[in-house]
């Protein structure tokens, strides 16, 4: 084995810095590729270009990958040994902590192969890829939810964890628009109260919990031209067929419109947009649309569950997902209480200012500083 390059070699299979995940890689690697105290490369394994993309000063090298077998894991398994390894080797999905790479410090954002309703093909992979995280030198993660998670499920001490809290860039989500303007160039309706979420629609999002939210909104509380506007494409095409047909089953159809994927220039527009953000999910390892209303001033409701109190704080009103009736009466406090509004507003701008992209970096560079002199 090659003496490896000083400093660490962060591996990625994440290719979209535009992504949540994506950013939780890219954002910091940007950062600390301008320090001088830690050298730091990335490595990007992208089976789709068939090659392994190593970024450092500046410069990309390409190294090609031919004869690639199809299955992406045993592509990233192949692809990493033309990683150059540095003295510690940060994968940045806990996907990835199968991958034979010495020194290893594994990012864990979440375990929802235990209890997402996932295809058997996926849970058996899974149950077979996290069990590594175990091996590692040290893990980092999103949120101390997701830690202790993680510490309960693997059998690990919360001492082998690091928690870096993800970032937001908030001068890009408080843009100068306001709400008339936002939905004038979206096409929204001017006056409609308008609710929004962005997701994959995979169960533990909670499109279901929405719906019936909405339903009680609509024909409990007589919010007759209230709208709910869905952004972001289904993983899975059932998910959507049976979002489709809940809403045909409630009669909310003038009252949903699901818009798709959204570009990343339009997401703060939709937020503005918006007079709150609902965002119910079941399991979050961190929940960055959250703070990313915040940053946009749209208040938000979200979940008692998982790692959302620990992004949201005392910023958003947080209900119960499993009932309905406790998100849709959140929601209708927001709507009709114009000083709640407000205050939510403020809270959620000086929350959302508290979590950077910066301080998310230079705790990962204190973590890689402790590892490092673990080592020497």
């Amino acid at each position: 084995m090659p003496e490896p390059l000083p400093g660490v070699t962060i591996v990625t299979n994440d290719t979209n810095p535009e992504t949540g995940l994506g950013r939780t890689t890219w954002e910091p690697y940007w950062r600390l590729a301008e320090q001088a105290e830690i050298p730091v490369r990335l490595a990007v394994l992208d089976k789709h270009a068939r090659e392994v993309r190593v970024h450092e000063d500046g410069e990309v090298d390409a190294i090609p990958l031919l004869r690639l077998p199809e299955h992406r894991y045993m592509f990233f398994a192949r692809a990493a040994r033309k990683v150059p390894l540095g003295e510690i080797n940060h994968v940045t999905n806990q996907v990835l902590s199968y991958l034979p790479l010495p020194n290893k410090v594994v990012t864990v954002h979440d375990l929802f192969f235990r209890t997402e309703d996932l295809s058997l093909a996926y849970k058996l992979h899974s149950y077979w890829l996290y069990p590594p995280i175990r091996n590692a030198l040290h893990c980092l993660a999103n949120s101390h939810a997701t830690a202790e998670e993680a510490c309960r499920v693997l059998d690990m001490e919360m001492d082998r964890f690091t928690v870096l809290p993800m970032g937001v860039d908030a001068e890009r989500f408080d843009t100068d628009r306001s709400r008339f303007e936002a939905r004038r160039e979206l096409g929204l309706p001017p006056d409609s109260p308008i609710l929004f979420h962005l997701s994959t629609e995979t169960p533990r999002k909670n499109v279901d919990g929405i719906l019936g939210a909405l339903r009680v909104l609509v024909h409990d509380l007589g919010y007759e031209d209230l709208l709910f506007v869905k952004a972001g494409n289904a993983t899975r095409k059932q998910d959507r067929q049976r979002h489709l047909d809940l809403v045909q089953d409630l009669d909310l159809a003038a009252h949903v419109r699901f818009v798709g994927y959204v570009d990343d220039d339009d997401l703060p527009l939709y937020y503005r947009a918006s007079d709150a953000l609902l965002f119910p999910s079941h399991q979050e390892g961190f929940g960055l649309p959250v703070l990313e209303a915040m940053a946009a001033g749209t208040p938000v409701v979200t979940s008692t569950t998982s790692a959302l109190p620990e992004a949201a704080g005392d910023a958003a009103l947080l209900a119960d997902p499993k009932d309905p009736a406790a998100m849709a009466k959140a929601v209708d406090r927001i709507l009709s209480d114009p000083e709640l509004t407000r205050e939510l507003v403020a809270k959620g701008r000086a929350r959302s200012a508290t979590f950077t992209w910066d301080a998310t970096a230079q705790a990962q560079a204190a973590a890689y500083e402790e590892i490092l002199a673990s080592l020497r």
